[in-house]
């Protein structure tokens, strides 16, 4: 482990945090070879930090303020909010999102979505992109659907691909909320003549709204691969086609397969488990795929979907 040991501070870890926050890309590299094995915690970036920027952020230095604040959060939330307090009454943005950021689950001021949403929204209206989809998020999960779409879409407009990601998550919900609603209007009496009725409506709707999320998922793919925003877009796709939520004459399964395999490329920590809908999906339906199909679709991953 050399110098870099776990929890410890030294003049190294010093030199490379400071080259870290200045975007230097052999330090980037450096502390993801430390993270990955294990030998470097955010603690030891905070502690690095105090050291490193504690009396440039009294004497007035901008950047140091900033710096210190969030390496304060979890140790003196209190002093912590003042120096970032103090930058986001000037509408510094990065310190009003570190301020959002103190209020979420892995945040140091104890969590509070009200809170959070209040100074990403703060962030947000001053433009950022980044907030404005946080934003949104914090909105879906308290059901406020209505701003949810209206904070995503000012994200998805300045081309963040998250909030675009967002919409297509709301579009493809209102779709299923068509059939539910009618659902439960009739209970599953699948005799009765206006549930067939309503029912035929209902997805015709869902079915509309699917299209919409469809084209804005194919347009992060054709873009060009952004590995988490790509990844996240093939898998929807691939739960579309896989669920049939478009509603076509056929199931689009082998494409589902596709469209899975190709995110489970891009998606290096399997949090979608892309993988494992494809080997379900292959052997619910019997679908014979040939490797010189994969090979194809792996090629055509890494060219990017033109």
């Amino acid at each position: 482990m050399g110098l870099f040991k776990k929890s410890s501070v030294n003049q190294d870890l010093i030199t490379l945090v400071r080259a870290f926050d200045n975007d230097e890309e052999w330090a980037q590299k450096k502390i993801n070879e430390l993270w990955d094995n294990n030998q470097i915690t955010t603690l030891d970036f905070d502690r690095a930090r105090i050291i490193i920027y504690e009396a440039a952020a009294k004497r007035g230095d901008k950047k140091a303020q900033y710096w210190l604040g969030h390496a304060l959060q979890k140790t003196n939330p209190q002093e912590s909010f003042k120096w970032l307090l103090g930058l986001a009454r000037e509408k510094d943005i990065e310190a009003i999102k570190c301020l959002a950021k103190g209020y979420c689950s892995i945040g140091g001021y104890g969590e509070d979505w009200d809170k959070e949403l209040y100074w990403q929204l703060e962030a947000a209206k001053l433009g950022d992109a980044e907030a404005q989809y946080k934003a949104a998020r914090l909105y879906q999960l308290k059901k406020e659907y209505g701003d949810a779409w209206e904070w995503f879409k000012k994200a998805a407009d300045q081309g963040y691909n998250k909030g675009t990601i967002g919409l297509a998550e709301l579009l493809i919900r209102r779709g299923e909320q068509y059939i539910y609603d009618a659902d439960q209007k009739y209970q599953y009496d699948y005799i009765n003549p206006a549930y067939q009725k309503e029912q035929a409506e209902a997805k015709a709707k869902c079915a509309e709204s699917c299209v919409a999320a469809e084209g804005l998922l194919l347009g992060i793919i054709k873009e060009g691969f952004l590995y988490e925003d790509g990844a996240k877009a093939l898998d929807m796709l691939g739960d579309l086609y896989r669920r049939n939520l478009v509603y076509d004459s056929e199931p689009k399964y082998e494409l589902a397969v596709q469209y899975y395999y190709m995110a489970m490329l891009y998606d290096e920590d399997d949090d979608l488990i892309s993988e494992k809908k494809m080997s379900d999906l292959i052997a619910r339906e019997h679908l014979v795929i040939s490797p010189e199909q994969f090979a194809q679709w792996k090629q055509k991953a890494f060219r990017g979907i033109k």
